[in-house]
């Protein structure tokens, strides 16, 4: 049986230390991750929706345009 120092074997303390920071390291870098996904969905979504309102706006303004210039968009007689 191979002969070890005491000073080469780390004491039992500092294993679960270690473990206890690397458990913690890990659950800070988990909360960090899902807000910053968090964040990310909000901020897809205004900008989602800001879109999806100036579609709407330039729709109008071409519908109100084509109608006045008389193309586009005509109604037809019902005979």
């Amino acid at each position: 049986m191979p002969f070890t120092s005491l000073k080469t074997a780390p004491p039992p303390h500092s294993i679960a230390v270690a473990s206890c920071l690397s458990s913690i390291t890990s659950a800070i870098a988990g909360a960090l991750t899902a807000i910053f996904s968090g964040i990310a969905r909000i901020l897809n979504s205004i900008v989602s929706a800001i879109a999806t309102a100036f579609i709407a706006v330039f729709n109008c303004i071409g519908d109100v345009l084509c109608c006045r210039c008389g193309g586009g968009r005509r109604r037809t007689r019902k005979v």
